[in-house]
């Protein structure tokens, strides 16, 4: 209950303080009829949405690093650290391209395009871990980090040469977008991510149960009935989906994957059907906290939404390093 409140204060905040600040009281006059025109247009058609498709964001980055982590058993798997947004917005970077100057792709291919790009990179990444190491995909951390970020390197070098090619109109758009940003989006992208947060949350609640005994180690968790295989093959494909839903909607946010979960696992231990709603309210929040500090940092100037993250992101990654060394 905290942790929702906590989400639904950074939706607030982020409604409140991104562009011209608006007090609490101003907004809810708007919500229910009142406010001047446009104020209205500017918290309902610009500043609302864009909050949602923030917490949006943030809760499906969240999920996914925790089904990551929870099937290889390794507390650096992250969809930004194993290359998984790379690969969606290189895949979506192409359809950009590729798409008739005449109009854009429609917004409900964008999801199934980055889907696509993240899995491939995802089994690549895990295949490539999982060659001579006796823990299969739960290969060594630094194995998998090196491997995940090499292929995250390499999709991102082929994401830049593409993009200079791109047609002018279209050059800023890209760029804001590998940065990792909220602009650009509004009332259609909140009705593809809510409804597919809300499926592949469920099916993640669905899958926690079977998380928790592979916490255990594969022979018990053979022991105990569940399939590890099969588990792990819908798990990443599940993270890739709800990876590729983000990028394709906020280009690349990374690291929310990556701590959201640790956090949660702090606040309401270990289980995973605690822990799936717990790091999506953390991701929300973070997420739409980092836009409040991106148009707030510089005056007169708004931050991409993902380098405000990565500030947060790298120390974390750091400090996640350092534990996992001194055990």
């Amino acid at each position: 209950m905290l942790l929702a409140l906590a989400a639904l204060a950074g939706i607030v905040a982020a409604v409140c303080l991104t562009g011209h600040m608006s007090s609490p009281a101003e907004v809810v006059d708007v919500l229910v009829g009142g406010g001047r025109p446009m104020q209205r247009y500017a918290i309902l058609e610009l500043r609302l949405p864009r909050a949602l498709i923030g917490a949006l964001v943030g809760g499906a980055l969240a999920i996914s690093g925790l089904l990551l982590q929870g099937v290889t058993r390794n507390p650096l798997a992250a969809p930004g650290l194993l290359g998984i947004t790379g690969g969606a917005g290189l895949a979506v970077l192409l359809l950009m391209i590729t798409y008739p100057t005449s109009k854009a792709a429609p917004l409900w291919l964008l999801p199934l395009v980055a889907f696509g790009g993240g899995l491939v990179s995802a089994v690549a990444i895990l295949t490539l871990a999982a060659r001579g190491a006796r823990g299969g995909l739960g290969a060594h951390p630094a194995r998998l980090l090196l491997i995940g970020l090499g292929i995250g390197a390499a999709t991102g070098a082929i994401s830049q040469v593409l993009a200079l090619g791109v047609r002018q109109e279209l050059f800023r758009a890209v760029v804001a977008w590998q940065a990792g940003s909220l602009s650009g989006r509004g009332w259609e992208s909140v009705a593809v991510l809510g409804p597919g947060l809300l499926f592949g949350g469920g099916l993640a609640l669905l899958l926690a149960d079977r998380l928790d005994v592979l916490a255990l180690g594969d022979e018990a968790a053979t022991g105990l009935g569940v399939d590890c295989a099969v588990t792990r093959n819908r798990a990443v494909v599940l993270a890739a989906l709800l990876a590729g839903l983000a990028v394709s909607m906020a280009g690349a946010l990374g690291f929310v994957g990556l701590f959201a979960p640790h956090i949660a696992r702090g606040l309401v231990g270990a289980s995973h059907r605690l822990r799936v709603p717990a790091a999506a309210a953390i991701g929300a929040a973070t997420t739409c906290l980092a836009d409040v500090a991106a148009h707030r940092l510089i005056p007169h100037v708004v931050l991409p939404t993902g380098s405000v993250v990565a500030v947060i992101g790298v120390p974390w990654l750091l400090f996640a390093l350092a534990r996992m060394y001194r055990r």
